[in-house]
């Protein structure tokens, strides 16, 4: 079950995250970068189940151009997610 904030969350995509559309562009990221974490100082081979995230690189969930998406592991996108707003759903205000 959702909670309330993974409800917003998702409402404010441009593309739900179980939409044939998002599943069909998130796999031509994942192919592109050949399954490996794009973060500069990582590189690594994100193939298991639950390891290949999608990321939107401006932060714009809305903004699904292919050069606005890269393919990070786990723990970089956990990383990147705590950096730019203080971790998954914590917005810092600017």
């Amino acid at each position: 079950r959702l909670t309330s904030q993974a409800r917003d969350r998702q409402a404010s995509r441009a593309l739900a995250t179980n939409s044939t559309a998002w599943l069909r562009l998130r796999q031509q990221v994942l192919d592109r970068d050949t399954y490996r974490c794009q973060a500069p100082t990582c590189g690594r081979l994100v193939a298991g189940k639950g390891q290949a995230h999608v990321d939107h690189v401006d932060g714009n969930s809305s903004n699904n151009d292919l050069t606005n998406l890269q393919t990070l592991c786990a723990s970089c996108h956990s990383a990147k997610t705590a950096r730019e707003d203080g971790g998954w759903g914590n917005a810092t205000p600017a």
